[in-house]
């Protein structure tokens, strides 16, 4: 594997002290799943009801408590609403009643199972793709009352559609280890500027991808997987008037044949978050190292290395300071479409969708998104209907034989809402004032799925 560049390293070196600070206040008591000012008591035992089929340690797996933990109805409540995005049950009621000693609960859990194969609407985003949107998958899961998960889906969105089966195995080896296995087909749509003219090229791809790890010790911190996919570039740039380009850029015009892209990847991985719909306090971490080379059956040989890190801390009444860094690094015989992309509504803000992305990807990445957030109601918190956001963005991107240097980082600050649709879900609108000038661009409004992170 090639070396990343001293100056990278450099940059890499003054950033750490200070994302070393805000992981320390950030994490301080991050940890805490309970909310301090209830009173809390002791869970002496677990019940569960109405599993016909189920077995009671796939519900049991996923909460986020166990016999002799201390308990309120904030936990209760949270892990009322991590059963039911399970999507294994129709419903989900907890209900307690005095345990055997003063200070000791035992919590009750009802639930109606599913019995039919089912209709799923949902949407999100990922950094590249932008936002999508699946219309209906049609889901299996819990088939077997094991807690696996199955089913096609049909997902489009503004930058890519696919076509999938899944199937998802959480109890391989008395529940130690997961399992999944994807099949798909896809396009992704990427854009390229040539100067100031905005292009796009669409790029089909296929194949199997695999996954797995562990559920229990340390282990469950840890995954392998493996990809296997071929890639189907167009030969030719279509612009925004509809003409089309077929004299492609050589960084391009390199990887437009049928190309077999094989990976073997490791990755280290951690959710410590108090929940997942508004995160107040905790973290969540992966740190992914993929090697693509003809043992793997690849028609391609390159090394690439993806950092991804969030924090969060409540600073006072369910008003929280959020944390992303995110940093990439990959040789340059990668192809475009496995490099890395800078700008949007899912990356640095105030830009157009990789704007800020040299011709061709680039090779390496420096990210960081910072945002105070604010429930603008409260009802059914933390699955409330809106909240608010202020943020502060800030990142560069380099291609091969380019030294990162500090003046080359892009910037910007905004504020934003985000309001819970029907059917859509999660709905975010960021307005965002770029601190760097570019394209005459002082304005962007951002339209997106879910949160930023």
């Amino acid at each position: 594997m090639r070396n990343l560049s001293q100056k990278f390293l450099t940059i890499l070196s003054r950033l750490l002290p200070v994302i070393l600070i805000l992981v320390f206040f950030l994490t301080k008591n991050a940890f805490s799943q309970t909310s301090p000012a209830i009173r809390q008591l002791i869970v002496e035992d677990i019940e569960i009801v109405g599993n016909k089929k189920t077995k009671p340690e796939v519900i049991l797996r996923h909460l986020n408590f166990g016999v002799g933990d201390p308990i309120d109805p904030f936990v209760i409540d949270i892990n009322s609403q991590r059963l039911s995005q399970t999507n294994f049950f129709k419903e989900v009621q907890f209900y307690t009643r005095r345990g055997s000693e003063k200070g000791k609960l035992v919590v009750i859990i009802e639930v109606k199972e599913r019995r039919w194969p089912y209709f799923q609407f949902e949407g999100g985003h990922s950094d590249l793709d932008g936002w999508f949107f699946v219309p209906a998958s049609l889901r299996f899961d819990n088939l077997f009352g094991r807690g696996s998960k199955m089913g096609a889906r049909f997902l489009f969105g503004d930058k890519t559609s696919e076509f999938s089966i899944f199937y998802h195995n959480n109890s391989l080896f008395s529940g130690t280890t997961f399992l999944d296995v994807q099949l798909f087909n896809a396009e992704q749509r990427f854009e390229h500027y040539l100067g100031d003219l905005k292009t796009e090229q669409m790029v089909e791809f296929n194949g199997l991808r695999l996954k797995l790890g562990g559920n229990k010790g340390l282990f469950k911190y840890l995954h392998v997987a493996f990809r296997s996919e071929t890639y189907i570039p167009e030969s030719f740039f279509t612009t925004t008037n509809d003409s089309i380009i077929f004299r492609l850029p050589a960084i391009i015009s390199r990887n437009l044949g049928k190309t077999k892209i094989g990976t073997l990847s490791l990755g280290l991985s951690g959710d410590f978050r108090d929940n997942r719909a508004y995160p107040m306090n905790g973290f969540w971490g992966a740190l992914i190292a993929e090697s693509s080379s003809d043992k793997s059956n690849s028609d391609l040989t390159y090394t690439k290395i993806t950092l991804d890190a969030r924090f969060y801390k409540e600073l006072h009444d369910k008003k929280v300071l959020a944390f992303h860094f995110k940093g990439g690094w990959v040789d340059e015989d990668a192809p475009f479409y496995e490099r890395f992309y800078l700008g949007g509504a899912n990356s640095l803000r105030g830009y157009p969708f990789s704007r800020l992305t040299p011709l061709g990807g680039g090779t390496k990445l420096l990210l960081t998104n910072t945002e105070f957030r604010f429930p603008l109601t409260i009802r059914n918190f933390p699955y409330h209907k809106s909240s608010g956001v202020v943020f502060f963005d800030a990142g560069g991107i380099w291609m091969p034989g380019e030294d990162p240097r500090l003046e080359d980082f892009f910037a910007s600050v905004g504020v934003g809402v985000r309001v819970k649709l029907p059917v859509i879900g999660l709905t975010r609108f960021d307005f965002s004032f770029p601190l760097n000038k570019f394209d005459e661009n002082d304005f962007k409004v951002h339209f997106s799925l879910g949160h930023t992170f």
